[in-house]
C-alpha cells in the first residue's frame, strides 16, 4: 500500500512537459501531431474543410491550394521570426465563422473563397 501511494506522490510532483507524449519525433511530425494537442488549432482547419466542401470544385480547388499555401507560409515565417500565436478566442472565433458559413450555404465564388482561405490559413498554422 505505501509502495502505491509513493508512486502516486512522485507521479502528482513530477513536473509535466507540454507535447511531449510522443517523444522526440522531430519538427515535422510534431507540427503534424498539434492539431491533436492544441483542439483550437483542429477546428479551424475542421470549418475550413467543411467550408470548402461545399464549394463548387473550381473554387474548391483554388481555395484549398490557397489555405494550405498560406499555412506553409505562415509556419515558415514563424521559423524565421518570433510571432505570436493568435491566441484561443480569436481561433475560436474564426472556427465559428467558418462553421456559420459552411452551415448557411455560403458560395461567394472562387476569388472571395480565396480570400477567406487566405485569411484562415494563419490560424490553422
Amino acid at each position: 500500500m505505501r509502495r502505491r501511494w509513493a508512486l502516486f506522490a512522485i507521479t502528482v510532483a513530477s513536473p509535466a512537459e507540454a507535447h511531449e507524449a510522443f517523444g522526440n519525433l522531430g519538427t515535422f511530425y510534431q507540427s503534424l501531431l498539434h492539431p491533436i494537442a492544441d483542439p483550437s488549432q483542429g477546428l479551424v482547419i475542421a470549418a475550413t474543410a467543411v467550408l470548402l466542401a461545399r464549394q463548387p470544385p473550381d473554387a474548391f480547388r483554388a481555395a484549398f491550394l490557397t489555405f494550405c499555401l498560406a499555412a506553409l507560409a505562415t509556419l515558415a515565417l514563424e521559423s524565421v521570426t518570433p510571432l505570436s500565436e493568435p491566441g484561443l478566442r480569436a481561433q475560436a472565433i474564426v472556427a465559428l465563422a467558418l462553421a456559420l458559413m459552411a452551415l448557411a450555404g455560403f458560395h461567394p465564388g472562387i476569388a472571395p473563397m480565396v480570400g477567406i482561405a487566405v485569411a484562415a490559413g494563419p490560424f490553422a498554422a
